[in-house]
C-alpha cells in the first residue's frame, strides 16, 4: 500500500494540467503546419524541377528526332544518286554490247557473204 501511495504521488508530481496540454497542442499543430508549408514548398520546388528536366528533354529528343530526319533525307539522297549512277552505267554497258554484238553480227554476215561468194566462184 505504501508503494501505491508513492507511486500515486509520483504520477500526480509529473502530471501536466489540461492547460499545458493545451498549449502542447497548439505548438504541436504549429510545427506540423510549419512541416505541411516547408513539404508543399519542397513538393513545388521539385514539380518545378521535374517539369524544367521534361521540357529539357522533350527539346532533345526533338532535336535528335530532326537530326536522324535529316540524315535518312541526306542517306536516302546518296541511295538514290547511286542508284542513278548505276542504272546509267547498265545501260552505257547495254549500249556497248549492243554496238559490239552488231558488229559481230555484220562481220559474220559479211564473212558468210564472202565465203558464199568464193564458193559459187569456184563451183
Amino acid at each position: 500500500m505504501n508503494n501505491a501511495i508513492k507511486y500515486v504521488k509520483l504520477l500526480e508530481g509529473d502530471l501536466t494540467t489540461k492547460q499545458d496540454l493545451l498549449n502542447s497542442e497548439n505548438s504541436l499543430k504549429s510545427v506540423i503546419a510549419q512541416t505541411e508549408y516547408r513539404l508543399n514548398t519542397s513538393l513545388q520546388l521539385l514539380e518545378a524541377r521535374v517539369d524544367s528536366s521534361i521540357q529539357n528533354l522533350q527539346a532533345k529528343v526533338q532535336r535528335l528526332e530532326n537530326k536522324l530526319d535529316n540524315s535518312l533525307q541526306q542517306l536516302e539522297t546518296k541511295l538514290d544518286n547511286s542508284i542513278q549512277q548505276l542504272e546509267t552505267k547498265l545501260d552505257n554497258s547495254i549500249l556497248q554490247l549492243e554496238h559490239r554484238m552488231t558488229i559481230k553480227l555484220g562481220s559474220i554476215v559479211t564473212l558468210a557473204l564472202a565465203l558464199m561468194t568464193a564458193i559459187n566462184k569456184f563451183f
